[in-house]
């Protein structure tokens, strides 16, 4: 293909829950075997242990947040803390 970039892929079971730590070691070999290609991530959800967990991961990606795009999730795990 002339002028197209190489690009990678990875998919989950929509179930599967992936931590950030386990979304950087899956992410960096792939950016290293693309090279000047393209690596594009995409879900259902990002998964936040606090808000401001959330709003440090807006301000160090410098996006922004739309009141429909958030919702707080009260875990049993929360209720025994």
């Amino acid at each position: 293909m002339v002028g197209a970039s190489p690009w990678a892929e990875f998919n989950t079971d929509a179930s599967m829950a992936v931590d950030r730590a386990a979304l950087e070691k899956i992410l960096h070999p792939l950016l290293e075997l693309v090279g000047a290609g393209e690596v594009q991530l995409s879900g259902d959800g990002l998964f936040f242990a606090s808000g401001q967990d959330l709003l440090d991961w807006v301000a160090g990606h410098r996006t922004e947040l739309k009141e429909h795009e958030v919702s707080q999730v009260v875990t049993r795990k929360g209720l025994d803390d």
